[in-house]
């Protein structure tokens, strides 16, 4: 005979976590801040042991290894000051053959500044527009706009011309 006191099928498939066991999300937040906390320790320890072995190695290098490395460092600064100054007489020198003023152009080489002056030098100094003249060859006809002007003022006054 079969005891009719508890279920019958214990496997009954039933989908986890129904409405009954509700989800403690402010418990999930409060376990991610303190792992993101914990990281945030460990990064800043490594990060301070990672300046104090910075520190470590400048004190165990001798005095001419100290002496170069400065010496690299200044030799590179250098170089960027005689770069910028090398660009600045490249503006200097196309503004002055193009008429392009030299705080506009733009450019790390000659060429670079030379086609920023090209590009920028038509909307700078634009062509003058000539009038159109259908057969240059030809004299004007008629009056000239000054004397139907006079003409007109004539004849307003009564006077004939």
């Amino acid at each position: 005979m079969a005891d009719d006191t508890g279920p019958q099928n214990e496997n009954v498939d039933e989908p986890q976590g129904t409405q009954d066991d509700p989800t403690d999300w402010e418990a999930k937040y409060r376990e991610a801040v303190a792992q993101s906390r914990k990281w945030e320790d460990r990064a800043k320890a490594s990060f301070a042991d990672s300046e104090e072995l910075k520190k470590l190695k400048e004190a165990q290098m001798s005095d001419a290894e100290k002496t170069a490395k400065r010496i690299a460092e200044l030799e590179q600064e250098n170089a960027g000051y005689k770069a910028a100054q090398q660009q600045e007489q490249w503006r200097a020198q196309v503004a002055k053959k193009t008429g392009v003023p030299a705080d506009v152009l733009r450019g790390t080489s000659l060429e670079e500044i030379e086609a920023h002056a090209a590009s920028l030098e038509p909307l700078l100094h634009p062509n003058p527009k000539l009038p159109h003249v259908s057969d240059p060859a030809k004299q004007p006809s008629g009056r000239t706009a000054d004397e139907e002007a006079k003409a007109w003022v004539s004849r307003l006054f009564g006077e004939d011309k």
